[in-house]
């Protein structure tokens, strides 16, 4: 029920179950706190959340799993407190996995913190070097900062360890008939023409003065 409930963030129900649960002498385990976590985690409760996972070993004697922690740093992400997740990851007593620095990696795109995004960008490609996430996170986050040059060396750098975006993809219907375009895709009985087009239509662009900068430069550099 708790788990059930967490999943749609019902937290007063998650909470009232988890009270009469205690009340008739069932003992929550790892499980049960995962829930409870999870229902806080959804409704952004943070002080709430910190007291659950206070209470895991001190009044209950479950050790708290990294699946606990993890959720932990996603509710301090969600709302903001970056610095607090950051905290959180350094002071937890277990080693910290690649999941749990790209949801930091994550907030920190969403939120715009590149400070801190770096460092998770760079614990996690230390635990997963190919983990094309984490260069899409962090292109991302550059791009949203402004930071052009770096989104150019990234890019880069994803091209020399052969890190690829899923290519992106589009249709149209033409006559009846369905045509599909991949980015990079040479199958198509027209391609030549297609492309040629394309670049056409890429150079007018280019030259449009209405044409900022920061597009400009997104531009050049999107293959």
């Amino acid at each position: 029920m708790i788990m059930g409930y967490a999943q749609h963030g019902c937290f007063h129900e998650v909470s009232e179950v988890f009270e009469k649960m205690c009340k008739s002498g069932i003992e929550p385990d790892e499980i049960t706190f995962l829930g409870v976590l999870t229902s806080c985690c959804h409704a952004g409760l943070v002080r709430e959340a910190n007291d659950y996972l206070n209470s895991m070993f001190e009044l209950h004697g479950v050790i708290p799993h990294l699946e606990h922690y993890a959720c932990m740093v996603d509710l301090l992400g969600r709302v903001g407190l970056l610095e607090d997740a950051k905290r959180t990851i350094d002071q937890m007593p277990i080693h910290p996995d690649a999941h749990i620095w790209q949801i930091l990696l994550s907030a920190c795109n969403i939120h715009g913190n590149v400070i801190l995004g770096n460092v998770a960008a760079r614990k996690l490609l230390e635990l997963q070097p190919e983990n094309e996430s984490a260069y899409l996170l962090l292109s991302n986050l550059y791009a949203s900062a402004g930071m052009w040059s770096d989104v150019g060396k990234l890019r880069k750098q994803m091209k020399e360890k052969v890190v690829h975006k899923e290519p992106g993809s589009s249709w149209i219907q033409v006559g009846g008939s369905i045509h599909y375009f991949f980015a990079g895709d040479m199958s198509h009985p027209e391609s030549k023409e297609i492309y040629m087009e394309l670049i056409k239509l890429y150079d007018q662009m280019l030259e449009s003065p209405k044409l900022d900068q920061n597009d400009a430069f997104l531009m050049k550099n999107m293959n």
